[in-house]
């Protein structure tokens, strides 16, 4: 069992470079196929560029802000309350509006 609060938790540089996320859970403190749970926050100067994951799927649950992500050939419009679902291999890109908050989660498949 493990709980922990954000204010608990420090900001790192994202694996994209793009951004800040606070990790609440890592593949190494779980037997799940759960590769990371996290917090993200990225600003309209911190896009996140086209990219794909080959043996991860993606959880997104976006809690403040605007942009547009583009997965595969879908464009979305992220808004708050907005979830998205991104398959493994799928490429996506994320391009704010403004500040954007947001939970997320990646499995292993």
């Amino acid at each position: 069992m493990k709980s922990i609060n954000l204010n608990e938790v420090f900001p790192e540089i994202t694996a994209h470079l793009s951004g800040q996320k606070y990790v609440f859970l890592r593949d190494s403190e779980t037997l799940s196929n759960l590769t990371q749970a996290a917090y993200g926050i990225i600003t309209n100067e911190d896009n996140i560029e086209s990219h794909q994951h080959g043996s991860m799927d993606e959880f997104y649950y976006f809690l403040e802000g605007n942009g547009v992500f583009l997965v595969g050939d879908q464009k979305l419009v992220v808004i708050p309350n907005t979830f998205v679902f991104v398959p493994s291999g799928i490429e996506h890109k994320l391009t704010t509006t403004n500040k954007i908050k947001f939970f997320y989660f990646g499995i292993a498949v």
